[in-house]
């Protein structure tokens, strides 16, 4: 069974993160299941969804393909030495912006920079930015003002900006006294903020003007729990989810609303529920308060994702793929793939991109 879904895809419109608004164009959406294209020679653990129906993995030997289901458009970068981590999508309104982060082994990070049109065949021509750090940087988002802030393995945050065609240190926030372990962006007054997670066994909500903590949560906190996530579920609202429990705060006044009891494999955020995948049933909660709504007799999730239209796929270890109406509670369709199944992304244009071992299936 998967370990806990932390999504390393990270954007933002007015201040919100991308997954808890709908940023995808209005289309006419229905999800037949029926395989419409297969892209082959994928060898990845994740794919990653980009505009223009695209989807961008790392393959092998540190391979990162941004593709379509036409060979001739696969671009590829290779980054010899360096075992690349993760990779993070930026989004906003006009523009998409990819970072690709990496270490050679010895605990130093080295973050490179891309911005559109992704032509990554020529490195020293293509690359943006390119910034080594001496430690491991855990955590990477953007602010609303395009700067970017690392969360750091010392438990420092630092805040650089572009100035000069480059990118520059600006400040760095201090107090937390272990790693970096997430960190969201969330409105504050008439602005933003940041909002931190670490293993120190508190949650940091950050004076932006100052550089100072504004408040501290410590509560029911995992001090050793490395899956453990923020979320931000408006209304000044935030979800802690760790291994074992749930806490909802009120992060403007630094007030634990309710807490539950949960050892979730996944957690998901509707518009106005959260969906907790365990080993064998599917929880849907309110967002507002934690209190139970149903319970789903659905085992063996591997995956589990949302749709555009706020309905759910998910795909068992048999690899039966569902559709779950997220209204009635009732499987709308569902059809049985073959193969080895990894994941499910679904794409720009409201598609689902079935991860198999050497093949993606976008279903339409």
């Amino acid at each position: 069974m998967n370990t806990r879904h932390v999504s390393i895809l990270s954007a933002l419109d007015n201040f919100l993160p991308l997954d808890l608004i709908n940023t995808i164009e209005e289309y006419d959406y229905y999800l037949t299941l029926n395989i419409a294209k297969v892209i082959t020679n994928v060898y990845s653990d994740k794919i990653y969804s980009i505009k223009n129906n695209k989807i961008i993995y790392n393959n092998v030997q540190n391979k990162i393909h941004i593709s379509d289901s036409d060979p001739r458009n696969n671009l590829k970068l290779r980054l010899n030495n360096l075992d690349i981590e993760n990779i993070i999508i930026y989004s906003f309104p006009d523009t998409q912006n990819i970072v690709l982060n990496s270490t050679d082994g010895d605990d130093i990070s080295y973050l490179e920079f891309y911005y559109p049109p992704y032509n990554l065949n020529a490195i020293s021509k293509d690359r943006k930015f390119l910034i080594k750090f001496n430690e491991h940087v855990n955590v990477i988002i953007q602010l609303p003002n395009l700067d970017y802030c690392f969360g750091l393995n010392s438990g420092d945050i630092e805040i650089w900006g572009e100035y000069e065609n480059s990118l520059v240190l600006k400040s760095t926030l201090v107090s937390h006294t272990n790693r970096i372990t997430d960190m969201i962006i969330v409105p504050y007054m008439n602005s933003f903020t940041i909002i931190s997670l670490s293993p120190d066994s508190t949650i940091r909500i950050w004076d932006m003007e100052t550089q100072t903590t504004k408040l501290i949560l410590k509560d029911e906190l995992q001090d050793d729990d490395e899956r453990s996530e923020l979320k931000y579920i408006g209304n000044n609202k935030i979800l802690f989810i760790g291994y074992s429990n749930i806490i909802l705060w009120d992060y403007t006044k630094g007030l634990k609303l309710n807490s539950i009891e949960s050892e979730g494999f996944s957690t998901l955020i509707l518009d106005d529920k959260i969906l907790i995948n365990y080993d064998d049933k599917i929880s849907f909660l309110s967002a507002e308060t934690l209190e139970l709504i149903t319970d789903l007799n659905y085992p063996n999730i591997r995956d589990i994702q949302i749709l555009p239209d706020n309905n759910i796929i998910m795909i068992d270890d048999s690899g039966l793929v569902s559709i779950l109406n997220s209204q009635t509670y009732q499987i709308d369709r569902s059809f049985q793939t073959d193969g080895d199944i990894k994941n499910i992304t679904v794409l720009s244009n409201g598609l689902c991109a079935i991860n198999k071992e050497g093949f993606v299936e976008i279903l339409d």
